[in-house]
């Protein structure tokens, strides 16, 4: 688009807006003080976004088309993204991660290089390197040991066959998105238990996970920042970090302990007797509903909760693991679908 058609929508936006301006009696609500928002931000994001940070971007093209440097990335050269600001290299997963200002202000490293959670903090995303992984899980066949290769003695039928999905690189959410995000985003939390609340002894706070929305919901906000949700394929990747056992940590249940936080005693303590579910007996993580984003370890490509905590939206609808599947996305191809 030229700037000259550029300019003229802008003009056009702001006609639209000085015609509207009494929809609401408070100027920073309603649809058009989000328009307005919308509008600030359009011309303004590559400025703040690429030009400012031209250096950071720089050394983060080079470090991650250089093997010796990012092998995980086999060589990729990305552009500079409009809207996202380099934070450099994970410690541990040495996975390039990136700040989305739309949503907030860039997280500090402390002193080992970890990013430290904030209430005013935006998305921050990591650049996953995709390439082949193996999709679905399988029960084990007679002398077959439980944990290997997809095999998990729990696996449900719509987990199977077991089947190769190709992923392109894409970039995905370190953290699941907070109450203060979807606040500052979507002007409203719609969370079961909004920050302030008690829940049993625990104070919810604005970096507790935003629940209680609904697909619709998480995708028209997504789309408003010129986002998406995740495929199936993606988000599985995503959380398998790299494993192929049932669980990221490892082979038993056990094993998420300190990575994630599930319904455990802690969570038994505070329900009554008609609300209470099966649970986790051998666990008490202190947290009797959901905990504050990255409060426990992340798996090997630096992404907190993909086990426990709230559960995730996919892109996808409910399809046949035996369904094709889109290049580089892996979205499920199914022409009759339900919810999944």
């Amino acid at each position: 688009m030229t700037a000259g058609r550029t300019q003229r929508l802008l003009d056009l936006f702001e006609k639209c807006l000085d015609l509207e301006r009494f929809a609401d009696p408070d100027p920073f609500k309603g649809p058009v003080a989000s328009v307005k928002e919308r509008l600030r931000v359009a011309t303004t994001i590559r400025r703040d976004t690429i030009e400012a940070h031209e250096e950071a971007w720089r050394r983060a093209v080079e470090s991650i088309a250089d093997e010796s440097v990012c092998p995980a990335y086999r060589g990729l050269r990305i552009e500079p993204q409009i809207g996202l600001v380099p934070l450099g290299r994970d410690p541990r997963s040495g996975l390039w991660e990136f700040a989305h200002i739309e949503t907030g202000t860039p997280p500090e490293r402390g002193a080992d290089g970890a990013l430290a959670p904030a209430e005013e903090m935006g998305f921050v995303f990591v650049l996953l390197p995709g390439g082949a992984f193996k999709m679905g899980a399988r029960k084990p066949a007679q002398g077959e040991r439980d944990g290997d290769d997809n095999i998990d003695a729990a696996a449900l039928d719509d987990e199977m066959p077991v089947h190769e999905v190709t992923l392109a690189p894409f970039f995905l959410s370190k953290y699941e998105m907070t109450q203060a995000q979807w606040l500052r985003v979507a002007g409203s939390n719609p969370s079961n238990v909004p920050a302030g609340a008690l829940y049993g002894e625990t104070r919810i706070t604005p970096l507790h996970p935003v629940d209680s929305v609904t697909w619709d919901a998480a995708r028209e906000i997504l789309n408003r920042l010129g986002l998406e949700l995740p495929t199936e394929a993606q988000w599985e990747y995503a959380a398998r970090g790299g494993t192929a056992t049932p669980w990221w940590t490892g082979r038993e249940k056990e094993t998420l302990a300190g990575a994630a936080n599930l319904c455990d005693t802690a969570t038994r303590r505070v329900l009554p007797p008609e609300l209470r579910q099966p649970y986790e007996a051998w666990l008490d993580d202190g947290y009797p509903a959901t905990a504050p984003v990255g409060s426990y370890r992340p798996n090997p490509f630096g992404l907190h909760d993909v086990a426990g905590n709230t559960w995730e939206w996919c892109l996808d609808r409910y399809g046949s693991y035996k369904a094709p599947v889109a290049r580089e996305t892996g979205e499920r191809l199914v022409l009759e679908a339900q919810d999944r």
